[in-house]
């Protein structure tokens, strides 16, 4: 665009938008919170029971059949 198109462009928004909208791009992307089922998830992977079960014949099992569905 031309710098001429550019001053028409910014001079035809009314002045209560031009600072409706504050971008913001040095912040990157933000990790998203986990929800209800993914901190249950966590909470329950970091269990004895759980890491005994990841270890075992079975958990490798379960582990092989998900690798090759």
């Amino acid at each position: 665009m031309s710098p001429e198109e550019i001053e028409a462009m910014e001079a035809s928004i009314p002045e209560w938008k031009k600072g409706a909208l504050v971008v913001n791009e040095d912040e990157g992307v933000k990790d998203e919170k986990k929800g209800v089922f993914g901190s249950l998830k966590s909470k329950i992977n970091e269990t004895d029971a759980a890491k005994k079960f990841y270890e075992s014949d079975e958990g490798q099992k379960l582990k092989d059949a998900r690798d090759n569905y």
